[in-house]
């Protein structure tokens, strides 16, 4: 029988690996695309129901208690305001049988739908309203717009012919969606609904009148100046009875005044409902020059006439700058100052004013714009001493009082004083000075071009320097300095300072002082001596450098050459240095030596000290005794 056989196992072709791979990348990517397609899908699902929600909440908030408007409410009148995007009515809406006061209005800065109770103040009843997205339209019985003979807000007649209100309250997204091109990227969304208050119409109106005319007080109405800077202060007397003198009481007493303002006399663009309790208000305004103001008291059976309009016209001048400082550079002088602390508002800009005079200033040198409280004057000339005063102007033309007063010059501020000072004695026992040139003023401010002009070059017996001599005829244009006027610079030391001067003529403070680098050697009182009955010679010396102090590490050789009368050959003798080269105590080391040499009483001995170091002048002290 034929034997069968195996079948071979094979592995996966490059092929295959290279089909597969596709494949899965496939499938990762469009597993990717589905999930990021539903997380967004998501997130702006999630924007829109909290669109529709604040939207839906603030049409129903309003159409629930504009339904209410004159419920327990018997007498009086009834809606107090009614204008485009902004409603005030009185309705019993908590029930506890005194009706209240409440005012619906747009935000339109904060994109938010209000709600005021009792003239306490507004707060939040939807966000995300769009600035345009609180709309009232009123209409009579007929359904006829009442806008359409009176413009928005209506008057007090025709607010009491209020039967039906439509309102529309629109409503964006939270955030844009970058794929949705309208409106920014903003979805809105817009509800409507019409009310019929049921109570309009059924309140009588009957038996009162108009409240008489307020009298303003026109001491006390003030306005842009420093007690109230760009603001309006209005007041008036209490209205207490209508126009036939009859008291105002019950369901004739005030509602609200109305104060209205503009910028044209008998033209208000904007009219503020103010508490009938109030008798004077305060409210900002923009900047202007003139305005006018009246004011009228309103009851039930409607609007009082207007008061005799006071104008309150803008004659105080801003507050005063403050904090003038200078900063003197080459042919330039920088000024900055400080904003007004009162009445800084409408500042238009600044009058900058100079003079080579203190306290002497005619016509401005230039102006600045309200936002620039720095200048550059680039009109100045070196070394010149200039007053400067800036005042501040305001869009009406008043002019604040004069700022302090500054002073300065470019080059008022002397140079840094030069460093790095080295004197050395050349090959003509001359003296050089060399030093570094300072790089700014004292003040460190920039040196004007040219600076520093020169240097003068002082010099003295004493580092202390109690009588300088200028060695100078002329200014120094720069380092080096040759002193060569001493005959004995290599045996005195002399020591030098070097200032500079600017082109104003002002001088720095010395530079600190230097001397040739030089060793002095002298002998301690009473050395040297010779012993004859030891035949010894003991010599202590100090050796110091140019400034006076103390040189331990320089070479010191010391020779002893004794001289017998009847023996014409010199003996020379070599001393031993002693003791470490430190002896004795105090703030000045002594070195000494000592060692015998051949000489009798008769002897003439020469002792010589020399102490080198490198770069050091040869210091040399030498005596000769018996």
């Amino acid at each position: 029988m034929k034997e069968s056989k195996k079948r071979r196992t094979h592995g996966f072709t490059l092929i295959e690996l290279m089909i597969a791979l596709v494949i899965t990348s496939m499938v990762v990517a469009g597993t990717f695309y589905y999930f990021t397609t539903q997380e967004k899908a998501f997130i702006v699902q999630e924007q829109i129901t909290e669109m529709q929600q604040n939207a839906r909440g603030g049409i129903d908030f309003i159409s629930r208690e504009l339904r209410m408007i004159g419920y327990g409410v018997t007498s009086g009148a009834i809606i107090t305001e009614a204008d485009s995007n902004a409603i005030t009515f009185l309705g019993d809406i908590d029930g506890d049988g005194s009706p209240e006061t409440i005012r619906y209005a747009l935000d339109a800065t904060n994109l938010q739908l209000t709600r005021e109770v009792d003239f306490g103040g507004a707060v939040e009843v939807a966000e995300n309203i769009t600035s345009t997205g609180l709309v009232f339209q009123y209409f009579n019985n007929n359904d006829n717009d009442l806008s359409t003979t009176d413009p928005l807000p209506l008057n007090a007649t025709n607010r009491t012919n209020i039967r039906r209100i439509n309102v529309s309250v629109t409503a964006r997204t939270d955030n844009p969606d970058p794929d949705y091109s309208a409106n920014n990227g903003y979805r809105t969304i817009s509800y409507t609904t019409n009310i019929r208050p049921r109570n309009l119409g059924l309140i009588s109106m009957s038996g009162c009148s108009v409240p008489a005319t307020p009298t303003i007080d026109g001491t006390a109405t003030t306005g842009l100046n420093n007690t109230f800077p760009c603001q309006l202060n209005v007041e008036w007397a209490q209205v207490t009875t209508d126009i036939n003198g009859v008291t105002l009481a019950g369901s004739c007493a005030l509602t609200q005044y109305e104060v209205s303002y503009g910028t044209s006399s008998g033209t208000y663009g904007t009219t503020l409902v103010i508490s009938p309790s109030l008798t004077a208000t305060t409210f900002s305004v923009a900047p202007g020059c003139t305005y006018y103001a009246t004011v009228r008291a309103v009851n039930s059976s409607g609007d009082g006439a207007q008061a005799a309009e006071d104008t309150i016209t803008d004659t105080t001048g801003p507050g005063t700058p403050s904090g003038l400082a200078l900063t003197p550079l080459d042919n330039e002088i920088d000024l900055s100052w400080d904003v007004p602390t009162s009445n800084s508002c409408d500042i238009s800009g600044y009058n900058i004013y100079r003079s080579t005079t203190s306290g002497s200033y005619s016509s401005p040198l230039t102006s600045t714009s309200s936002s620039q409280t720095s200048y550059e004057d680039t009109s100045v000339t070196n070394c010149t001493t200039y007053y400067y005063r800036v005042t501040a102007i305001d869009n009406c033309g008043n002019t604040s009082g004069f700022s302090n007063e500054a002073t300065d010059s470019t080059g008022s501020s002397p140079p840094k004083k030069p460093t790095n000072v080295v004197a050395t004695v050349n090959n003509n026992n001359d003296i050089q000075i060399r030093w570094d040139p300072p790089v700014n003023n004292a003040d460190d401010t920039v040196f004007i071009s040219g600076d520093p002009d020169g240097y003068n070059v002082y010099r003295d017996t004493n580092y202390t320097f109690p009588s300088p001599v200028q060695v100078n005829t002329g200014l120094v244009n720069s380092s080096p300095y040759n002193d060569n006027s001493m005959s004995d610079a290599t045996s005195t030391i002399y020591y030098y300072k070097v200032t500079a001067v600017d082109q104003c003529g002002n001088e720095s403070e010395y530079s600190d002082y230097a001397a040739p680098a030089a060793l002095t050697v002298t002998f301690e009182a009473g050395y040297p001596y010779k012993s004859s009955g030891q035949r010894k010679v003991r010599v202590e010396v100090y050796v110091k450098d140019q400034y006076n102090q103390a040189v331990t590490d320089a070479t010191v050789t010391v020779t002893v050459t004794g001289t017998d009368p009847g023996n014409t050959t010199p003996e020379n003798g070599t001393l031993l240095h002693n003791g470490g080269g430190i002896y004795g105590s105090g703030t000045t080391p002594k070195t000494y030596w000592e060692g015998s040499i051949r000489y009798n009483s008769t002897e003439t001995v020469t002792v010589q000290v020399t102490a080198t170091k490198s770069t050091y002048s040869d210091g040399t002290v030498s005596t000769t005794f018996n």
